[in-house]
Protein backbone atom coordinates (compact mmCIF):
# COMPACT_ATOMS: atom_id res chain seq x y z
CA UNK A 1 0.00 0.00 0.00
CA UNK A 2 1.98 2.81 -0.86
CA UNK A 3 1.73 6.17 1.20
CA UNK A 4 0.08 9.19 -0.07
CA UNK A 5 0.34 11.67 -0.66
CA UNK A 6 3.83 10.88 -1.14
CA UNK A 7 2.41 8.94 -3.76
CA UNK A 8 -0.31 10.24 -5.96
CA UNK A 9 -3.59 8.84 -7.46
CA UNK A 10 -2.40 8.35 -10.85
CA UNK A 11 0.86 6.66 -9.21
CA UNK A 12 -1.04 4.02 -7.75
CA UNK A 13 -3.61 3.34 -10.18
CA UNK A 14 -0.52 2.85 -12.84
CA UNK A 15 1.05 0.56 -10.30
CA UNK A 16 -2.29 -1.42 -8.55
CA UNK A 17 -2.73 -5.33 -9.75
CA UNK A 18 -4.66 -7.82 -9.06
CA UNK A 19 -2.18 -10.42 -9.75
CA UNK A 20 0.31 -11.04 -7.66
CA UNK A 21 4.37 -11.10 -8.56
CA UNK A 22 7.05 -13.01 -5.89
CA UNK A 23 4.25 -12.57 -3.69
CA UNK A 24 3.58 -9.26 -3.68
CA UNK A 25 1.14 -6.65 -5.63
CA UNK A 26 0.49 -3.06 -4.78
CA UNK A 27 -3.26 -3.39 -3.86
CA UNK A 28 -4.27 0.30 -3.34
CA UNK A 29 -3.26 3.75 -1.28
CA UNK A 30 -2.35 4.17 2.84
CA UNK A 31 -3.22 7.69 4.29
CA UNK A 32 -2.07 7.97 7.47
CA UNK A 33 -4.38 10.04 9.55
CA UNK A 34 -3.22 10.20 13.42
CA UNK A 35 0.14 8.40 15.23
CA UNK A 36 -0.38 5.48 18.17
CA UNK A 37 -1.90 5.90 22.05
CA UNK A 38 1.54 5.01 23.51
CA UNK A 39 3.42 7.56 22.43
CA UNK A 40 0.47 9.88 22.64
CA UNK A 41 0.06 10.92 19.23
CA UNK A 42 -3.68 9.78 18.79
CA UNK A 43 -5.92 12.03 17.82
CA UNK A 44 -8.64 11.86 20.01
CA UNK A 45 -12.03 14.05 20.50
CA UNK A 46 -11.81 14.06 24.60
CA UNK A 47 -8.06 14.94 26.27
CA UNK A 48 -5.95 11.96 27.48
CA UNK A 49 -6.84 10.56 30.95
CA UNK A 50 -3.52 11.68 32.41
CA UNK A 51 -1.80 14.98 31.41
CA UNK A 52 1.64 15.18 31.56
CA UNK A 53 3.49 18.58 32.42
CA UNK A 54 2.80 21.46 30.10
CA UNK A 55 -0.08 19.28 28.48
CA UNK A 56 -3.74 21.72 29.19
CA UNK A 57 -6.43 19.16 27.69
CA UNK A 58 -4.48 17.78 25.51
CA UNK A 59 -5.58 14.96 22.83
CA UNK A 60 -3.17 14.47 19.71
CA UNK A 61 -3.07 16.06 16.69
CA UNK A 62 -4.58 15.27 13.24
CA UNK A 63 -1.18 14.69 10.64
CA UNK A 64 -3.49 16.56 8.22
CA UNK A 65 -4.05 20.97 7.96
CA UNK A 66 -7.43 20.84 7.67
CA UNK A 67 -11.04 18.18 7.24
CA UNK A 68 -10.72 20.08 3.75
CA UNK A 69 -7.66 18.46 2.75
CA UNK A 70 -8.60 14.98 3.88
CA UNK A 71 -11.70 15.04 1.94
CA UNK A 72 -9.64 16.14 -1.13
CA UNK A 73 -7.39 13.20 -0.96
CA UNK A 74 -9.53 10.55 0.05
CA UNK A 75 -11.87 12.01 -3.24
CA UNK A 76 -9.21 12.33 -5.53
CA UNK A 77 -8.25 8.29 -5.04
CA UNK A 78 -11.44 7.30 -5.54
CA UNK A 79 -11.70 9.25 -8.55
CA UNK A 80 -8.75 7.15 -9.30
CA UNK A 81 -10.58 3.82 -8.34
CA UNK A 82 -8.20 3.23 -5.56
CA UNK A 83 -9.18 0.93 -2.75
CA UNK A 84 -7.95 3.27 0.29
CA UNK A 85 -6.88 2.16 3.73
CA UNK A 86 -6.73 4.60 6.15
CA UNK A 87 -5.11 4.98 9.23
CA UNK A 88 -7.16 6.13 12.14
CA UNK A 89 -6.45 5.12 15.44
CA UNK A 90 -7.80 8.05 17.89
CA UNK A 91 -11.91 8.82 17.60
CA UNK A 92 -10.91 12.20 16.16
CA UNK A 93 -9.31 10.64 13.47
CA UNK A 94 -11.78 8.15 13.16
CA UNK A 95 -14.21 11.00 12.64
CA UNK A 96 -12.01 12.90 10.21
CA UNK A 97 -12.73 9.40 7.59
CA UNK A 98 -15.95 9.52 8.26
CA UNK A 99 -16.57 12.79 7.01
CA UNK A 100 -13.87 12.34 4.08
CA UNK A 101 -15.66 9.07 2.71
CA UNK A 102 -19.27 10.59 2.87
CA UNK A 103 -17.80 14.01 0.86
CA UNK A 104 -15.98 11.53 -1.42
CA UNK A 105 -18.73 9.19 -2.15
CA UNK A 106 -21.28 12.41 -2.69
CA UNK A 107 -18.26 13.79 -5.24
CA UNK A 108 -17.92 10.42 -6.64
CA UNK A 109 -21.42 8.05 -6.45
CA UNK A 110 -21.30 4.67 -7.92
CA UNK A 111 -19.11 1.26 -6.88
CA UNK A 112 -18.67 1.16 -3.05
CA UNK A 113 -15.02 1.29 -2.69
CA UNK A 114 -14.86 -1.02 0.67
CA UNK A 115 -12.50 1.67 2.28
CA UNK A 116 -10.42 -0.20 5.20
CA UNK A 117 -9.92 1.90 8.53
CA UNK A 118 -7.02 0.64 10.41
CA UNK A 119 -6.45 0.54 14.21
CA UNK A 120 -9.58 2.30 15.67
CA UNK A 121 -8.49 1.67 18.95
CA UNK A 122 -11.68 3.95 20.01
CA UNK A 123 -14.94 4.47 18.09
CA UNK A 124 -18.05 5.82 19.59
CA UNK A 125 -21.33 4.16 19.24
CA UNK A 126 -22.73 6.81 16.41
CA UNK A 127 -19.11 6.36 14.52
CA UNK A 128 -19.50 2.36 14.31
CA UNK A 129 -23.23 3.08 12.70
CA UNK A 130 -21.67 5.76 10.63
CA UNK A 131 -19.14 3.20 9.18
CA UNK A 132 -21.67 0.33 8.58
CA UNK A 133 -23.43 2.90 6.52
CA UNK A 134 -20.60 3.85 4.62
CA UNK A 135 -19.47 0.01 4.17
CA UNK A 136 -16.46 0.97 5.47
CA UNK A 137 -14.13 -2.15 7.08
CA UNK A 138 -11.94 -1.85 10.54
CA UNK A 139 -9.13 -4.03 11.11
CA UNK A 140 -8.47 -4.07 15.30
CA UNK A 141 -5.11 -4.43 17.07
CA UNK A 142 -6.73 -6.44 19.21
CA UNK A 143 -2.81 -7.83 20.91
CA UNK A 144 -2.89 -4.04 21.92
CA UNK A 145 -5.60 -4.98 24.67
CA UNK A 146 -2.60 -7.04 26.28
CA UNK A 147 0.38 -5.69 25.63
CA UNK A 148 -0.90 -2.07 26.77
CA UNK A 149 -4.07 -2.67 28.01
CA UNK A 150 -2.88 -2.05 31.84
CA UNK A 151 -0.92 1.50 30.48
CA UNK A 152 -4.10 2.30 29.01
CA UNK A 153 -6.24 2.57 32.18
CA UNK A 154 -3.78 4.07 33.96
CA UNK A 155 -2.04 6.35 31.38
CA UNK A 156 -3.77 7.30 28.09
CA UNK A 157 -7.67 6.45 28.12
CA UNK A 158 -8.80 5.71 31.87
CA UNK A 159 -10.74 3.29 32.59
CA UNK A 160 -13.89 3.58 30.80
CA UNK A 161 -12.24 4.15 27.36
CA UNK A 162 -10.00 1.25 27.34
CA UNK A 163 -13.26 -0.76 28.60
CA UNK A 164 -14.36 -0.03 24.82
CA UNK A 165 -10.42 -0.13 23.34
CA UNK A 166 -10.68 -2.04 20.02
CA UNK A 167 -14.74 -2.48 20.35
CA UNK A 168 -14.78 -5.06 17.57
CA UNK A 169 -17.93 -6.60 19.47
CA UNK A 170 -19.99 -3.17 18.98
CA UNK A 171 -18.53 -3.01 15.01
CA UNK A 172 -19.56 -6.13 14.13
CA UNK A 173 -22.95 -6.24 15.50
CA UNK A 174 -23.77 -3.41 12.99
CA UNK A 175 -22.36 -5.58 10.56
CA UNK A 176 -19.51 -3.63 10.00
CA UNK A 177 -16.87 -6.25 8.54
CA UNK A 178 -13.98 -7.11 10.76
CA UNK A 179 -10.88 -8.12 10.66
CA UNK A 180 -7.18 -8.50 13.50
CA UNK A 181 -3.89 -7.00 13.08
CA UNK A 182 -0.88 -6.97 15.09
CA UNK A 183 0.97 -4.02 13.32
CA UNK A 184 4.47 -5.84 13.18
CA UNK A 185 6.71 -4.89 14.46
CA UNK A 186 4.86 -3.44 17.27
CA UNK A 187 3.53 -6.77 18.54
CA UNK A 188 5.09 -10.37 17.88
CA UNK A 189 3.19 -12.00 14.65
CA UNK A 190 1.25 -14.73 16.41
CA UNK A 191 -2.56 -15.04 14.87
CA UNK A 192 -3.28 -17.26 17.41
CA UNK A 193 -2.57 -14.42 19.78
CA UNK A 194 -4.64 -12.12 18.22
CA UNK A 195 -7.71 -15.25 18.35
CA UNK A 196 -7.24 -15.48 21.89
CA UNK A 197 -6.90 -11.13 22.40
CA UNK A 198 -10.07 -10.94 20.84
CA UNK A 199 -11.81 -13.79 22.93
CA UNK A 200 -10.38 -13.08 26.18
CA UNK A 201 -9.06 -9.45 26.30
CA UNK A 202 -7.01 -9.77 29.47
CA UNK A 203 -3.85 -7.42 30.07
CA UNK A 204 -0.82 -8.86 31.10
CA UNK A 205 -1.76 -8.64 34.40
CA UNK A 206 -4.72 -10.67 33.89
CA UNK A 207 -7.19 -7.99 33.61
CA UNK A 208 -10.27 -7.88 31.65
CA UNK A 209 -11.10 -4.48 29.60
CA UNK A 210 -14.29 -4.25 28.31
CA UNK A 211 -15.84 -8.23 28.64
CA UNK A 212 -18.93 -6.93 26.63
CA UNK A 213 -16.68 -6.42 23.39
CA UNK A 214 -15.39 -10.17 23.89
CA UNK A 215 -15.61 -11.98 20.15
CA UNK A 216 -16.51 -16.07 20.26
CA UNK A 217 -13.92 -17.98 18.92
CA UNK A 218 -15.90 -18.44 16.00
CA UNK A 219 -16.14 -14.74 15.23
CA UNK A 220 -12.29 -14.33 15.57
CA UNK A 221 -11.34 -17.08 13.43
CA UNK A 222 -13.56 -15.75 10.84
CA UNK A 223 -12.09 -11.96 10.92
CA UNK A 224 -9.28 -13.93 10.48
CA UNK A 225 -9.69 -15.47 7.56
CA UNK A 226 -13.03 -14.23 4.89
CA UNK A 227 -13.22 -11.04 6.58
CA UNK A 228 -9.63 -10.25 6.12
CA UNK A 229 -9.79 -11.37 2.58
CA UNK A 230 -12.86 -9.30 1.85
CA UNK A 231 -10.99 -6.49 3.27
CA UNK A 232 -8.00 -6.88 0.80
CA UNK A 233 -10.78 -7.78 -2.29
CA UNK A 234 -9.79 -11.18 -2.46
CA UNK A 235 -12.71 -12.89 -0.48
CA UNK A 236 -13.02 -14.47 -4.06
CA UNK A 237 -10.03 -16.36 -4.33
CA UNK A 238 -9.18 -16.49 -0.03
CA UNK A 239 -10.65 -16.42 3.22
CA UNK A 240 -12.76 -19.92 3.01
CA UNK A 241 -12.45 -23.44 1.95
CA UNK A 242 -14.37 -23.55 -1.44
CA UNK A 243 -14.50 -24.89 -4.63
CA UNK A 244 -12.64 -22.52 -6.99
CA UNK A 245 -10.43 -20.92 -4.30
CA UNK A 246 -7.07 -21.35 -3.69
CA UNK A 247 -5.93 -24.39 -1.84
CA UNK A 248 -4.83 -22.40 1.06
CA UNK A 249 -5.12 -24.15 4.59
CA UNK A 250 -3.50 -24.70 7.61
CA UNK A 251 -3.79 -28.15 9.78
CA UNK A 252 -4.21 -27.84 13.44
CA UNK A 253 -3.09 -29.43 16.63
CA UNK A 254 -6.11 -29.00 17.88
CA UNK A 255 -9.85 -27.62 17.27
CA UNK A 256 -10.26 -24.10 18.30
CA UNK A 257 -13.88 -24.34 18.70
CA UNK A 258 -13.73 -27.22 21.09
CA UNK A 259 -11.50 -26.38 23.48
CA UNK A 260 -11.43 -23.85 26.48
CA UNK A 261 -10.78 -20.62 25.06
CA UNK A 262 -8.32 -19.51 27.62
CA UNK A 263 -5.79 -22.50 25.50
CA UNK A 264 -6.44 -20.43 22.09
CA UNK A 265 -2.69 -19.09 22.17
CA UNK A 266 -1.30 -22.62 22.50
CA UNK A 267 -2.96 -23.97 19.36
CA UNK A 268 0.05 -24.95 16.43
CA UNK A 269 -0.22 -25.50 13.46
CA UNK A 270 0.64 -28.85 12.39
CA UNK A 271 1.17 -28.25 8.49
CA UNK A 272 0.70 -25.02 5.59
CA UNK A 273 -0.71 -25.56 2.46
CA UNK A 274 -0.32 -23.14 0.10
CA UNK A 275 -2.00 -23.39 -2.96
CA UNK A 276 -2.30 -27.26 -3.09
CA UNK A 277 1.55 -27.66 -1.98
CA UNK A 278 2.53 -28.25 1.57
CA UNK A 279 5.19 -25.51 2.46
CA UNK A 280 5.70 -26.20 6.27
CA UNK A 281 5.57 -28.94 8.68
CA UNK A 282 6.22 -29.28 12.45
CA UNK A 283 8.89 -31.67 13.26
CA UNK A 284 8.29 -31.42 17.53
CA UNK A 285 6.12 -33.90 19.19
CA UNK A 286 2.18 -32.91 19.25
CA UNK A 287 -0.29 -34.47 21.45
Amino acid sequence: MPLTPLYGPDDVRAQRTEAYHQGFRVGGAKIILDGGSPGRSAYLLEPYHVQLPGEVDYRGYSHFASQADVDALVTSHFQAGNPLYIHALGDAAVEQAIQALRAAREAVPGADRGTQLIHVQQAKEGQLDALAELDARVTFQVAHNFYFGDFHVEQIYGPERTARLNPARSAIDRGVSVSLHHDSPVHPVDPWMLVWASVDRKTRSGRVIGAEQRLSVLEALQASTLEAARQFHEAAEKGSLAVGKRADLIVLDRNPLAIDPASLREVRVLETVKDGVTVYRATYATR
